[in-house]
């Protein structure tokens, strides 16, 4: 884009012919909202394979003691929005998740 002085002193602006854009406004839209969209990596993963995923994590890190624990917040971040219809957490579980979500 040039800028141009014309006689009466205003700045007039000329596209140049010249210049490619780098990315269309749709393709730029696009790019923004892919950034703020994150996805869950858990999401749509079977409880079978998320409980592997869970247990080599713990034998590689040895915390084997820990692993029902970490199953459990696997369960939670896999569901954020509907972890309270989970069998898998006891209500006492789902109290302590529901004060943390509201205490955050």
């Amino acid at each position: 884009m040039k800028s141009d002085k014309g006689v009466t002193g205003e700045i007039h602006h000329q596209e140049d012919a010249n210049v490619i854009p780098l990315e269309t406004d749709e393709e730029r839209d696009a790019r923004i909202a892919g950034r703020a969209t994150l996805q869950n990596a858990l999401h749509g993963m079977s409880k079978i394979r998320l409980f592997a995923e869970v247990d080599q994590f713990c034998k590689d890190h040895q915390l084997e003691d820990h692993q029902e624990i970490f199953r459990k917040g696997a369960l939670l971040a896999q569901r954020p929005d509907d972890w309270a219809l989970l069998d898998d957490l006891s209500d006492e579980e789902k109290a302590a998740a529901i004060y943390e979500r509201d205490h955050k």
